[in-house]
């Protein structure tokens, strides 16, 4: 079977995340939007997506935190942070820290993505905030013998 690759959506500006998901399903992707962090380390779990677009502001985790307990737990996770240009200097340090793909700024057009889409799906940096990050306790085993066929990647070895 051959299934579209997927992203995950995590925001809760419900325009901006409404946008990106009918832009990636115009390139031919699966998209699942989610507006806060409650349930993001699930959604990731069980959809294993190839790129996540996350917004600073994500709920009761901050979009910075949300992005390293993901890269903690998949050292290959393509994360795109989406932001406005107030916040832009605050998602680049966020973007380094976490070693994400890509920031691109709202309102969102289907130029930018397709601008960006060399650098989202070019190399997955090295994300130095892991350095620092308290571990998260493991998510629960059925999830985790679902994510990569049970083989979960961490770059802090």
């Amino acid at each position: 079977m051959n299934e579209n690759p997927s992203s995950l959506i995590v925001m809760r500006d419900s325009i901006t995340a409404g946008r990106i998901n009918m832009i990636m399903r115009q390139r031919g992707w699966r998209s699942k939007a989610i507006d806060g962090s409650d349930h993001l380390m699930d959604s990731y779990l069980k959809i294993r997506p190839r790129v996540t677009f996350l917004g600073l502001d994500t709920g009761s985790i901050p979009g910075d935190l949300a992005a390293l307990r993901i890269r903690e737990m998949d050292d290959q996770a393509r994360i795109v942070f989406v932001c406005s240009r107030s916040k832009l200097e605050a998602a680049r340090q966020a973007s380094h820290s976490a070693g994400a793909v890509a920031v691109i700024l709202t309102p969102i057009l289907a130029t930018d993505i397709e601008e960006a889409w060399p650098k989202i799906m070019g190399v997955v940096p090295y994300a130095p905030g892991l350095a620092t990050l308290e571990p998260a306790p493991p998510p629960p085993p059925e999830l985790l013998d679902a994510f990569h066929g049970g083989c979960v990647h961490n770059q802090r070895g």
